[in-house]
């Protein structure tokens, strides 16, 4: 009983340590299949795409395009009595054999589509386990589970780094703390302007008390800064919050915590500052149904830092809800099915024209993505893809010439993967 309990509260701070991976958190280390410890993958992508630059489908700037996504990628997994690392990463471009333009303006006919991770879980003692969790990547496509922005239209490529550490100490047989360290960054490289680039460094304490065999109480407090490397404002952001770890069977495990956020904005003008108090929430699932079938979830409501700086307007905060599911079903064993839907309204709230002073309006935006991928395994080694993803962004914001980003896109995607 004793190592039982050692063990949930155990597997339960990696989980609760590791935010940086993405909103679908909730993980199921103790049920999911062993990956190889070497393993390489290569795989080509043929892609239609009927708005490449998720330009505004009402105004003329829909273009259509056909591209090629060649990728390589590679993962490797060892792990012994008391460390684990994992490292995994893809090398890959998007490329447009005929660039398409819009107002005259070419697309780039190159682009990267790579991302490298690295974790690193090791195990001190029966008290103390260390964990790293680091990624960095440069993408035209964005993951929106990981809340990097909600659209990246007319920004072009953008840069994610992270690094999320922490220190997890059992204090005695049921009580526990997880103290972390993240600092990450985002940049667009090809954006006109640097206003939406951010810097942020996060510090956070976690107290954890077992409360039995498939359940821990949480209470944590957060602190962080959020800069920009432009003309947008500065974040600054305090979680007070509390919560639960519930492992419902051995293979459906949530994570829930709620509590509030007190959001500070400077701007460098007095009258744009801001300081207000929201409520913060954020959950995952994970459940293994069965051998075929395994569904995440995940949901987060919170002021975040990104995007403040819309055409000279200065946002003190953007109240943004995240909600996305997806799930995998095993048909037979050389057909499976994923798909799933992530849905994103937000609301920018207390603008201020930088240059006249002047409040704006409120402004809202709400994306909708969904997506469906069949995969069908001609071998051991080699496996196709259909892909078909629908994305839906109707928005109050405008560009520089007052036109709306509202825009819908179609993507289709087949594909051959040879993995060895």
């Amino acid at each position: 009983m004793k190592n039982h309990l050692l063990l949930l509260f155990t597997s339960s701070l990696f989980v609760g340590s590791v935010s940086g991976q993405g909103l679908y958190q909730a993980s199921n280390k103790a049920l999911e299949d062993t990956p190889l410890p070497f393993k390489w993958n290569a795989g080509l992508n043929a892609i239609y795409d009927d708005n490449v630059s998720s330009g505004n489908s009402e105004d003329g700037l829909k273009e259509s395009a056909l591209s090629y996504n060649p990728y390589v990628g590679l993962s490797v997994v060892q792990s012994s009595g008391q460390t684990t690392w994992n490292v995994s990463g893809m090398l890959g471009v998007i490329y447009f054999p005929d660039a398409p333009s819009v107002e005259g303006t070419p697309i780039d006919d190159l682009s990267n589509q790579s991302n490298l991770s690295a974790s690193l879980t090791h195990k001190l003692n029966d008290q103390l386990t260390l964990s790293s969790y680091n990624m960095i990547s440069r993408e035209r496509e964005p993951d929106y589970s990981y809340g990097v922005a909600s659209s990246h239209a007319g920004k072009g490529e953008y840069v994610s780094m992270s690094t999320d550490n922490s220190a997890s100490y059992r204090w005695t047989k049921r009580l526990g703390t997880v103290t972390g360290l993240r600092l990450s960054a985002t940049q667009y490289p090809e954006a006109e302007s640097e206003d939406n680039d951010r810097n942020t460094y996060q510090l956070s304490n976690q107290f954890r008390f077992q409360m039995g065999e498939q359940s821990v109480l949480t209470s944590s407090y957060r602190f962080g800064e959020s800069s920009s490397q432009g003309d947008g404002a500065d974040i600054a952001d305090h979680y007070l919050t509390v919560g639960g770890e519930y492992r419902f069977t051995p293979t459906v495990i949530g994570i829930a915590q709620a509590g509030a956020q007190f959001h500070e904005t400077t701007t460098g003008t007095a009258s744009q500052d801001a300081s207000t108090t929201n409520p913060y929430l954020e959950s995952s699932l994970n459940a293994r149904m069965n051998k075929h079938f395994n569904v995440k979830s995940f949901l987060r409501y919170s002021a975040e830092s990104d995007s403040l700086n819309q055409n000279n307007i200065v946002f003190a905060e953007r109240r943004m809800l995240r909600w996305g599911v997806t799930n995998e079903w095993t048909i037979s064993p050389k057909m499976s099915v994923i798909n799933g839907l992530d849905y994103m309204p937000g609301t920018f709230m207390g603008g201020v024209n930088r240059n006249t002073g002047i409040a704006s309006d409120d402004l809202s935006e709400t994306l909708v993505s969904s997506y469906v991928t069949l995969k069908m395994k001609f071998s051991d080694f080699m496996t196709g893809s259909l892909s078909y993803t629908y994305v839906n962004n109707v928005s109050d914001l405008t560009d520089a010439l007052g036109r709306t980003q509202t825009y819908n896109r179609s993507r289709v995607s087949l594909g051959l993967n040879v993995n060895f």
